[in-house]
């Protein structure tokens, strides 16, 4: 596809809407905050667009949501940490932007997490132990960001994990087994 210019706030009124995909085009305005108003999404893949600002919250409202990917845009400011309300969650991919801050706390809750691309960002801070307890993670890719201090003990309990990715940035001490 070749679409560009802006998403409107008109999208909103798509109240049945379950599957956005927009993936793969110029897009470049700042996503409407009025996504959050579409609670009947089960995945939304904006991808691959220049798409600036904060990237909208309220998507929490949206219990049914599986697959959020945002990955390779512009977007600044903080992770969304309503995104932590939507325990449906299988897959965050929020990695190629400009996201600053700490991984929310809130992800703590996202037991059905199998996928979390946070890499190529500016994060900061420890990663949190939490995220070891979030047992059906099978990819973690949180390389490329300013992650400090050791990398949680509690990794060691992820039976299901399959990848995890931690290159570059100024984690410490041994990888937990």
């Amino acid at each position: 596809m070749n679409l560009s210019g802006r998403v409107s706030d008109r999208i909103q009124g798509l109240h049945s809407l379950a599957y956005l995909n927009i993936c793969c085009n110029g897009l470049s305005s700042e996503l409407p905050n009025s996504l959050s108003n579409i609670t009947s999404l089960k995945s939304i893949d904006v991808s691959q667009n220049n798409f600036i600002g904060g990237f909208p919250g309220g998507l929490g409202r949206a219990s049914g949501l599986k697959s959020v990917n945002a990955s390779s845009n512009n977007f600044l400011g903080f992770l969304p940490e309503d995104l932590g309300n939507v325990t449906s969650l299988e897959s965050i991919d929020f990695r190629g932007s400009f996201f600053e801050g700490s991984i929310p706390i809130s992800f703590k809750n996202l037991q059905n997490l199998k996928f979390l691309g946070l890499s190529g960002n500016n994060l900061t801070g420890k990663i949190p132990p939490e995220l070891g307890l979030l047992s059906a993670l099978e990819t973690i890719i949180l390389g490329y960001n300013e992650f400090e201090g050791p990398i949680p003990p509690e990794f060691g309990n992820l039976d299901n994990l399959q990848y995890l990715d931690l290159a570059v940035g100024s984690l410490s001490g041994p990888i937990p087994s």
